[in-house]
C-alpha cells in the first residue's frame, strides 16, 4: 500500500503471506492423528550431580525440509512431569517415559492455534527434552539439559547450523535451563544461546496452599499408619502420591514444604534460592527480590 500526503511525502506498508501447500503438510509421519517425532535419541549425563546420573530424551521434529538438518533450533525444556502419574496400560501417546508433556502433547496443542503451528514448524526445527525423572534435584536435571545442548550444538556443527538457539523453558524447566545455562558459562562452555524465555516459572518458587500440602500429607499418615477404615481403594498412594510430594525438585520449588511429620521445612528451598542467585548474579542476597529472576547473558 502505498499513500502519498499533502506535502508529497509518500508512506508506504506491506504484508508478507505464505501459501502452505498440502503436499508440505503431508510430509509430517502422522500416527494417529498425531504428529510423530522426525528422530529421538535417549541420553544420559556424562557428568553426574552428587553421584545422581540422570537420563533423558532429545525429539526432533524438523522444520518443512526434506534434509531432516537442523538449521534453525527451537529448545523446549520441559517441565515437572512426573511418570508416576502416567498407567503403563495407557501410557500418554504411547511410551511411559514421556509423561504427560512431550513433543507430541507440544505440537497438538499448537495446532489448535492454526497460524502459530504453521509459523514454528515451518521455519524452525523443534527440539524437545525430556526428563526421565523430574523428581531429581533441579542441579542433577541441569545437567542433563547441559549435556542435551551439548549434543545440540555438536549435531549443529556436524551439519553446518550457525543459528542461535532459542530455548522455551516451560515451569520447572526454566529454572533447569537458567541453572544449566549458567553454569556452562561459568565453565566455559558456549552454548550458542541467544534467546531463553519461559512459560510459567517459579522463579522464586512454587506457592501450594497450606491446607492441600497438609490434607495430602495427612492422607499419606493414614495411609501408612493404616488408619482407613477397611481397604478403600486409594490407588498405590504410596508408590505414585509420596515420591512425588517428598521429591528434592518437590522441596527445593515449594515456597512452604511440608514434611512426612506434618512440619514446615523450608530450608531445601532457601538453599536452593541462594545457590541459584549466587549462581546466576554472583549474589547470596535478595532471595526475594525479583531481580534475581531475570537472567542476563555474558
Amino acid at each position: 500500500m502505498r499513500a502519498k500526503l499533502s506535502n508529497g511525502y509518500c508512506l508506504y506498508s506491506h504484508s508478507l503471506a505464505k501459501i502452505i501447500s498440502d503436499a508440505e503438510i503431508s510430509t509430517r509421519a502422522i500416527k494417529d492423528g498425531v504428529i510423530e517425532p522426525d528422530e529421538t535419541k535417549d541420553f544420559e549425563v556424562t557428568l553426574p550431580y552428587n553421584g545422581i546420573i540422570t537420563k533423558g530424551r532429545i525429539s526432533y521434529l524438523f522444520a518443512a525440509n526434506t534434509e531432516k538438518k537442523i538449521k534453525k533450533p527451537f529448545i523446549i525444556m520441559e517441565g515437572f512431569d512426573p511418570i508416576e502419574l502416567v498407567k503403563k496400560e495407557e501410557a500418554y501417546r504411547g511410551d511411559i517415559k514421556y509423561g504427560t508433556t512431550n513433543l507430541k502433547t507440544f505440537v497438538t496443542y499448537l495446532q489448535d492455534r492454526y497460524s502459530a503451528y504453521y509459523k514454528l514448524t515451518s521455519e524452525y526445527d523443534i527440539i524437545y527434552i525430556d526428563l526421565f525423572d523430574c523428581k531429581c534435584s533441579i542441579q542433577a536435571n541441569a545437567r542433563l539439559f547441559e549435556r542435551a545442548m551439548e549434543i545440540i550444538n555438536e549435531r549443529k556443527i556436524q551439519e553446518g547450523c550457525t543459528e542461535k538457539n532459542i530455548v522455551f523453558a516451560q515451569s520447572m524447566g526454566g529454572l533447569i535451563a537458567r541453572y544449566g545455562l549458567k553454569e556452562m558459562e561459568n565453565q566455559g562452555k558456549i552454548h550458542y544461546t541467544s534467546l531463553l524465555f519461559f512459560q510459567d516459572t517459579p522463579h522464586l518458587g512454587a506457592h501450594i496452599p497450606m491446607g492441600i500440602l497438609q490434607g495430602m500429607n495427612g492422607l499419606l499418615s493414614f495411609y501408612y499408619e493404616n488408619k482407613i477404615f477397611g481397604r478403600l481403594d486409594f490407588g498405590d498412594v504410596k508408590s505414585k502420591l509420596a515420591p512425588i510430594l517428598y521429591s528434592d525438585a518437590a522441596k527445593q520449588m515449594f515456597i512452604n514444604f511440608v514434611n512426612s511429620n506434618g512440619d514446615v521445612d523450608n530450608s531445601v528451598h532457601n538453599a536452593w534460592q541462594r545457590e541459584l542467585s549466587q549462581m546466576v548474579n554472583g549474589t547470596n542476597e535478595g532471595e526475594n527480590r525479583w531481580s534475581q529472576c531475570s537472567y542476563k547473558r555474558k
